[in-house]
Order: structure tokens, then C-alpha cells, then sequence
């Protein structure tokens, strides 16, 4: 009878041990399925996040508050900050120069077309000492070789308000950026119009450059256009899907002085 009793206990043991298991074998597929859905979002989410993106513009803190930049979308500077940020176009088609408004320097912040990307900002020396500063916009991504049809155009205006005199400079000369003809051995693009265009600096900058003597509470007036230039040969069916993606950045190099 004891032996009948301790194989019964054993019996139930182990059916419990089998139960049990089988319960876990329900629980942790569901568990790995829904893992896997999460990580699948967040990939999705990731790639909407590249795909639409933003433009953003920012200086860099020199840590010496004589030599100091601000940006503000609005000349009155109200709202100070180091970093602004703009929502990119999503889903643009090529478009030509031709079709880009004549009044792309006149409106402040973002004022993007169906087809193009603007962006018009200020930059104050919100320090105490007149400094030299640089400027670069970097290309951050492009795929399918994408960045042989993009355009920057930059209306850069260093001496739009001059606090030594009080004077406004309304100027809205702009230069055109792209990158040399495909094969061309570093020959420069040119526009419909015949105009030749300034090379991107190499794959990864379009521009760099300084700005010397900008004396403390002067301001400098930026708009940043981009768009897909139709009448570029790179304009072709293999970048179909391509995304093109650049930013804008600020730093003081150092006083005048130096």
C-alpha cells in the first residue's frame, strides 16, 4: 500500500510538472511574439523618423560668454535659443529654378513649397567682444545617390543689421550649391539660365566658411532653400526613393583680436 500510495504522489507530481509545462509553452511564444512586434515598430517608427526628418540649425558653445551666438527665427530676437528646427518635405517630386518663388528671402521661419524646402533665420553676436565665427551646412544623409540632383541655395546676408551704425542691409543675393557633374572630373553644374553653380565643398559639406567682425548685437540673416533640380542628368529613375538630408551649424572661432 505504501508503495501504491508513493507512485500515485509521484504520478501527480509529475502530471503537474507536464501541465505546468505546457502552460509555458503557450506563454512564451505569445511573450517572443510580442517582442517581436514592438521591435518591429520601433524599426517603422525609425525609418518614418529618417524618412521625413527635419532641418536643423545650431551653434556651439564656445564657454566664454565675451564671444556668444543666438539664433531666433524672428529679428526682434524675443526667443532666443541655440537650436532651431524645421520639419522637412516629405515625399518631393524634382522640380526646376524656374519654378522657385522670387521672394524666398522675405519671409521669416519656415516657408516651405510643395516641392522645396526654405528657411529663413537670424544669427546675433549675443556676447560682449566682436569675434569670428564659422559656418557649415553638412550633408547628413543621402542614399541612391540622390545628392547629384540636390540644390542648396543659400541667401547668407552677414551685414543685415550693423548695431555700431543701427543700419539695416537689405541685400538677398544668394549663391546655388550642387555637386559637380557626374564624371565631369570636378566641373561645375549650371543652371537653365547658363549660371554657373559653386561646387559642395566634398560629398559630406556643401559650404563652410568664417565670418570675420561681427561686432556684438549685429545680426546676420539667413535662408536656406533645398530642392531636387529636374534638369540635373542624376535626376533619373535609380534615385527614385532617395533621401537627401543636410543641416546647418554655427561656431565661434575666436575674438577678432586673435
Amino acid at each position: 500500500m505504501i508503495e501504491e500510495k508513493s507512485t500515485d504522489t509521484e504520478l501527480k507530481r509529475n502530471a503537474r510538472r507536464i501541465k505546468s509545462l505546457n502552460k509555458w509553452r503557450k506563454i512564451v511564444p505569445a511573450v517572443l511574439g510580442v517582442l517581436a512586434a514592438v521591435l518591429v515598430m520601433m524599426y517603422v517608427a525609425s525609418l518614418l523618423f529618417m524618412k521625413n526628418g527635419t532641418f536643423t540649425v545650431s551653434v556651439k558653445d564656445y564657454g566664454d560668454t565675451r564671444y556668444s551666438l543666438t539664433l531666433c527665427e524672428n529679428a526682434d530676437f524675443k526667443r532666443k535659443t541655440s537650436r532651431l528646427s524645421v520639419k522637412a518635405v516629405e515625399n518631393v517630386n524634382n522640380i526646376s529654378v524656374a519654378d522657385l518663388p522670387t521672394n524666398l528671402n522675405d519671409t521669416d521661419g519656415s516657408h516651405n513649397g510643395e516641392n522645396y524646402l526654405a528657411y529663413t533665420f537670424y544669427l546675433q553676436n549675443s556676447g560682449t567682444e566682436s569675434c569670428t565665427y564659422s559656418y557649415k551646412i553638412a550633408i547628413t544623409r543621402a542614399t541612391l545617390g540622390i545628392d547629384g540632383a540636390a540644390r542648396v541655395r543659400v541667401y547668407f546676408n552677414p551685414d543685415y543689421y550693423r548695431a555700431s551704425t543701427g543700419e539695416y542691409n537689405y541685400s538677398g543675393a544668394y549663391t546655388d550649391y550642387a555637386k559637380p557633374v557626374t564624371g565631369g572630373n570636378g566641373k561645375a553644374e549650371t543652371d537653365i539660365y547658363g549660371n554657373e553653380l559653386v561646387n559642395f565643398v566634398n560629398d559630406s559639406v556643401v559650404v563652410e566658411n568664417e565670418v570675420t567682425n561681427f561686432a556684438p548685437k549685429s545680426i546676420a540673416k539667413i535662408t536656406v532653400v533645398i530642392w531636387l533640380e529636374g534638369d540635373d542628368a542624376d535626376c533619373n529613375d535609380d534615385a527614385l526613393g532617395g533621401q537627401f538630408k543636410a543641416d546647418m551649424s554655427f561656431a565661434v572661432v575666436g575674438g577678432t583680436e586673435e
